[in-house]
C-alpha cells in the first residue's frame, strides 16, 4: 500500500530525529557556543596545571576508568588488569608497584583538584627538551566522547567527519566531540 510506512521504518525515522537532536544539543552545550566556549577556555587553563606532572614523569598514557586503571610512563606500563583492552599497544603490562601507584595517585589528585572531569590522557608527545608537545584529554561526558586536544600553535583543526565535530578553544587547544555509536 502506497503511503503507509512500516513500524521499522517509523522507528528508523524517530531514531534519526533523536540523533540529530542529540548532535544539536552536543554542539550547543559542549562544542563551544557562548558560555560553553568560555567554560572550555577555563577548563584548558586548568588542564595545563597537569603538564608539570606529565612532564616530570614522562606520562604517555593515563586511564582511570571504572573497570581498570593504567599508567604508561618513564618507568614502564602498569595496569590493574591483564585484559587485552587495557594493554592495547603494550607487550608486557605489569601490576602497579608502589612507585607507579604513587605517580598514578598524584595525577588523580591533581585532576580532582583542578575540577575538570577527565578519565583518560593519551596520545601524549614530548619535544626534544621533554616539554609536552601534544596530548588528548578525555572529558567524562556520558554517552558521547569529548576530547580536549592540546596541539600548540595548530594552524587548522581537522574537518568535521562522520559523527565527529571539531571546534577551536584557543590557539593551542581544540575540542572534538564524537558520537560513540
Amino acid at each position: 500500500m502506497r503511503g503507509k510506512r512500516g513500524v521499522g521504518e517509523f522507528a528508523h525515522i524517530i531514531l534519526r530525529i533523536l540523533l540529530l537532536f542529540t548532535a544539536v544539543c552536543v554542539l550547543g552545550n559542549l562544542g563551544g557556543c557562548g558560555n560553553r566556549r568560555e567554560k572550555a577556555k577555563q577548563e584548558v587553563v586548568e588542564l595545563e596545571k597537569l603538564f608539570p606532572l606529565i612532564e616530570k614523569h614522562r606520562v604517555t598514557s593515563y586511564h582511570n576508568l571504572d573497570w581498570y586503571q593504567r599508567l604508561s610512563y618513564s618507568k614502564g606500563f602498569f595496569t590493574t588488569t591483564k585484559d587485552s583492552r587495557s594493554a592495547l599497544g603494550h607487550n608486557d603490562p605489569q601490576a602497579f608497584d608502589d612507585e607507579a601507584r604513587a605517580v598514578f595517585d598524584s595525577i588523580s589528585k591533581q585532576i580532582d583538584k583542578i575540577g575538570v572531569p577527565i578519565s583518560v590522557i593519551n596520545e601524549v608527545t614530548f619535544d626534544p627538551r621533554g616539554r609536552l608537545s601534544g596530548a588528548k584529554f578525555h572529558l567524562e561526558a556520558g554517552f558521547i566522547r569529548v576530547y580536549d586536544i592540546y596541539s600548540p600553535n595548530y594552524k587548522t583543526i581537522p574537518e568535521n567527519g562522520f559523527e565527529q565535530y571539531y571546534s577551536p578553544i584557543n590557539k593551542d587547544w581544540y575540542r572534538l566531540i564524537e558520537d560513540w555509536n
